[in-house]
């Protein structure tokens, strides 16, 4: 599955997954590669959204921290929930390169903690 961007409609980009996934898991597949190579990121609340397909758990994955015109700091968690649709146990390969960022980074940090 080619994932080349997380900035897009993000009800779109969440039941387009939703869907896709749904449809792969119809012809019980021995794994999955997703590709997201040379992805400029996005919307972060995406990616976690994408990552949630493979926890079953909550999990805190960091913090993103902020400054404002002040410089005052501000801090929030980044967390991935449990997805609508979960992918079945099988492998996964995430292919990634030295143009994945933002949005993208989040993604692939999640699946890392497997």
């Amino acid at each position: 599955v080619r994932v080349s961007t997380f900035n897009d409609d993000p009800v779109l980009m969440t039941t387009s997954w939703n869907a896709t996934l749904t449809a792969l898991l119809d012809f019980s597949p021995s794994g999955l590669i997703v590709h997201v190579r040379s992805n400029p990121g996005g919307s972060g609340m995406v990616a976690q959204q994408f990552d949630g397909s493979f926890y079953q758990r909550s999990f805190k994955l960091g913090d993103n921290e902020m400054r404002d015109a002040d410089g005052a700091l501000s801090s929030f968690p980044i967390t991935v929930d449990p997805g609508a649709v979960q992918w079945n146990g099988t492998p996964v390969a995430i292919l990634i390169d030295q143009h994945c960022a933002s949005a993208c980074e989040i993604f692939s940090a999640a699946m890392a903690r497997s």
